[in-house]
């Protein structure tokens, strides 16, 4: 079942797509900055009043943060960049086409790290990988051409970012929907998912130390 509603907070009006779903969580909401608006799903067991004090108190919240990011990255040195969680100079050119000079490198990368988790999870048929400049969204999985694009700026983060993505994309082999069968396996082989997730979120691009 699906329905939107509509928040005006500071002038501005927000849309939220709202989706009953089968789910391990009991409500999930993301923010698009580019379409200001929000999408929600819940499970079955939610009360429509717990549903709207869980949208009440959020969104605002969601947005004053997006807000914020967007202050901090204003105040970011556009003069360096990550690759791989190392930074690095950008000598004078754009992020973008810093990057774009290293497509081949980047398309490499991430095809050997499909190819690795696609052997980890009995995946018989490799998936045809592309590179794109998606900067809303990190991975997309086409199950009528199977094949999986990854975003050109996945390439600055930690690698156990970068994996966190890739498996995340390659559950949707056998889990089309984000539901509890979906997390069931994600977190099978992703263990510490919602923590790398938090990271991808929040630009902490800096590879971490492996603990001992």
């Amino acid at each position: 079942m699906k329905k939107n509603v509509t928040y005006e907070i500071d002038g501005t009006s927000y849309e939220v797509q709202i989706e009953k779903k089968r789910m391990r969580s009991s409500m999930r909401l993301t923010y698009h900055a580019q379409t200001k608006s929000f999408y929600c799903s819940y499970s079955s067991f939610v009360s429509e009043a717990s549903l709207k004090d869980f949208l009440d108190k959020n969104v605002p919240i969601l947005i004053k943060r997006h807000q914020k990011k967007e202050r901090e990255q204003k105040e970011v040195d556009t003069s360096c960049t990550y690759l791989l969680g190392v930074k690095v100079s950008l000598n004078g050119e754009s992020e973008e086409a810093f990057l774009r000079k290293r497509v081949k490198e980047i398309k490499a990368y991430f095809t050997e790290r499909t190819r690795y988790f696609e052997k980890q999870m009995k995946i018989e048929k490799p998936y045809r990988i592309s590179i794109r400049g998606m900067k809303s969204r990190y991975g997309s999985n086409s199950s009528a051409t199977h094949s999986i694009s990854y975003s050109l700026y996945l390439y600055r983060y930690d690698p156990a970012i970068i994996d966190s993505v890739v498996i995340h994309e390659l559950v949707h082999d056998t889990h089309r929907n984000h539901g509890v069968r979906f997390y069931n396996r994600l977190y099978r082989f992703c263990p510490d998912y919602d923590k790398l997730r938090k990271r991808l979120i929040h630009n902490d691009f800096e590879r971490k130390e492996e603990e001992e």
